[in-house]
């Protein structure tokens, strides 16, 4: 019986061990300085990964238009229609208003 429990509580706690949240995001270490050129290339590269852009939100700029003026460069690179977008939504439904 305790076998069992174990097992089941086990199981329990692996079932939640992928994080639907962190296969929404792609890291891209910068080789170079130009930043612009550098979210052209994650956006080129999205795409090549079956990845559809839906939009490029400037952050940084925002921020320093309200007087931020040493604020960094922050891009928020928005992509959808992948072929695992089903099953993800389907482990998280909340991830759909997101």
């Amino acid at each position: 019986m305790a076998k069992f429990i174990v097992l089941l509580l086990s199981f329990f706690f692996f079932s939640f061990g992928m994080d639907p949240v962190k296969v929404m995001y792609l890291t891209y270490p910068l080789k170079e300085r130009d930043f612009k050129k550098a979210v052209d290339d994650v956006k080129k590269g999205m795409e090549e990964k079956g990845i559809k852009v839906i939009r490029v939100l400037t952050i940084s700029d925002a921020i320093r238009a309200r007087g931020s003026a040493d604020f960094p460069n922050y891009y928020v690179i928005f992509g959808c229609e992948m072929p695992e977008m089903k099953s993800i939504l389907l482990k998280a439904p909340a991830l759909s208003n997101v």
